[in-house]
């Protein structure tokens, strides 16, 4: 879906690997940069937003989800990291990032630098 959504608009795929419920980079990364108005507004003009989550408890993941978040990782992050960002075009990876504690500013900036190389 967010493949196909995101051909269809011309934007990229902002694949964010977190573990939501264990990972405290994944939990500021939500909490300052993906809850901003910059990133807000920065998304909406460029990116579909795909969340691949990896849940210690995962009781409440549907069994299809969990099985599509698998391939996925399998595909665009083997070595399992998080928080990390795979920025997709047309389907193919055109970069990826991980996150450092950086601004709302300075994350978009980096994103800015991944499209701007392709």
């Amino acid at each position: 879906y967010a493949l196909a959504k995101a051909e269809s608009e011309d934007k990229f795929v902002f694949m964010l690997f977190t573990g939501s419920d264990w990972c405290m980079s994944c939990k500021r990364l939500s909490k300052k940069i993906l809850s901003s108005e910059a990133f807000s507004e920065f998304a909406s003009e460029n990116l579909i937003l795909l969340e691949v989550d990896f849940p210690r408890d995962d009781r409440n993941q549907d069994v299809k989800l969990k099985n599509q978040n698998e391939l996925l990782a399998k595909k665009y992050n083997r070595e399992g990291a998080v928080p990390k960002i795979v920025l997709l075009k047309d389907g193919q990876s055109i970069g990826q990032t991980i996150y450092r504690g950086e601004s709302a500013g300075g994350f978009i900036k980096k994103l800015n630098g991944l499209i701007e190389a392709n």
